[in-house]
This record gives C-alpha cells, structure tokens and sequence, in this order.
C-alpha cells in the first residue's frame, strides 16, 4: 500500500515545495529507517547460526541462492510480478493523466487503487494462515495472468485499447490485488530452503528480484503506445509465465 501512496506524496511535495525537497525528503527516510535498524531492531538469528559479515559469505550465499531451483524459480515470479507492478507505477500519468485526462484527479484515482491494494494485503494476511501461501501465491498468478490477457484482448477488440475509464480502474484493480498477494509470500516461499541463511538470502532474492523486474517494467514502457494494452498484457504474461516457473520449480532442497 505504501508503494502506491509514494507517487501521490511525492506529487504533494514537489506542489507545496520543491522537486529538490524529495530527495531531502528520502534522506529523512532513510536516516530514521537506520537509526531504528541499530538502535531498537534487535537480531533475532539464534547466536549458533550467526556468519560474520565477509565476501566470502556474501558470495557463498549468492552461490546457494542462484544454484537453487526452487528458490531461483520463485525467485522469477516474484520478478517478473513486481517488473508488471513498477511498469504499472511508471505508466501512471500516461494512462490516468494523459490517455484519460484526469489532471488533479489523479491522485484520488491512484489513492482509491492503493487502498484496494492494502485491503488484499490485510486479507491476504488472514487467509494466508488458512489457505497456505503456496496455494495463495499460485491462485493469484493465475488470476492475475487470466486477467491481464483477458483484459488486453478485449479491450482492444471492443475499444482500440481505452476502454471507459471505470472499467480500466475496476480490471487494472485485480492485478493489483494479486501483487498484495505475491510480494510478501512469493519472497518468504523462495527463502525456505535457505535455512540459517534465510537474512542473507532475502538481500539476494530482493536484488535480483528489483534487477530483473527493471528489466520487464522497461520493456513494458518501450511498448507503450497510447492505450492501456500494453499494462494489462504485462500483467498477463507476467502471471502466466510466472505461474509456469513455479510450477516447475520442484520440491525445496
């Protein structure tokens, strides 16, 4: 949820300052996130299990992550999910400003889908415990790939590619609730096999998670062409091909 806040608090910055004050405004983030990490976030890792800080941990730990089907395939899915979830992000004037012209109603139509966003997150967080997030995980890329295919097909067969903006808000919105699902549970699946390494292993899976999602959300921008196609067929194949990695991912090892 607060991904989707983010653009709507920078808008607010840059109208009531300066756009050199976002980056005053991330140092301030920044600083406070260090200052809680060393002075009240505790280690929790059992002191047997701790490794010392040295390049040789850290590449033997990239070399157990990336020779890890299991955590690897995972992995992609959550990659090629959040590529679709920032393309969706960097699109966001194109689409709702310019396509739709919604001027300073933006921000309200941005904040409506963040809060839809954080609602999945909350019920994903109660159905998790239920359900399982294996089954969550694979349930939402289906749904997200179904929806992002169905949703590009049609709406440029029925309204070469801008549908009514309430329908593109109401379709875009499945996605989006799915990557409520699959951000935290794709992550926290990759790392079971890592074991002890688990901490060090989810810098890893992050990195390569961020790399490879740049990667798709760019060619997602390079395809767009003034209709909202390209978005939700980003999110399609996304979910698709996701879905297709984490099934053939195997057992953990």
């Amino acid at each position: 949820m607060f991904i989707l806040l983010a653009p709507a608090i920078g808008q607010v910055v840059i109208a009531y300052l300066d756009w050199r004050w976002l980056f005053g405004v991330l140092l301030v983030q920044a600083s406070l996130t260090a200052l809680w990490f060393f002075s009240i976030q505790t280690e929790t890792l059992r002191p047997e299990h701790r490794r010392p800080l040295s390049f040789r941990g850290i590449f033997e730990t990239f070399g157990a992550v990336l020779g890890n089907r299991f955590c690897m395939a995972y992995a992609l899915a959550l990659s090629l999910m959040f590529g679709a979830f920032v393309s969706y992000l960097a699109t966001t004037q194109q689409v709702l400003g310019e396509i739709y012209g919604l001027g300073a109603l933006l921000p309200v139509a941005f904040g409506a889908l963040a809060v839809v966003n954080g609602l999945a997150a909350l019920a994903n967080a109660r159905a998790v415990n239920r359900i399982g997030a294996r089954a969550l995980s694979h349930g939402a890329l289906v749904i997200s790939g179904a929806a992002g295919l169905i949703g590009a097909a049609a709406f440029a067969a029925l309204w070469d590619g801008v549908p009514p903006l309430w329908l593109h808000l109401v379709w875009i919105s499945i996605p989006v609730c799915a990557f409520a699902t699959l951000f935290g549970n794709l992550s926290a699946i990759a790392l079971e096999p890592m074991g002890a390494r688990a901490g060090a292993a989810s810098a890893v899976v992050s990195a390569f998670g961020s790399g490879a999602g740049v990667l798709v959300a760019s060619a997602s921008g390079a395809m767009f062409d003034g209709t909202v196609v390209p978005l939700h067929l980003t999110f399609g194949l996304a979910g698709i091909l996701g879905y297709v990695a984490v099934r053939l991912s195997g057992k953990p090892a």
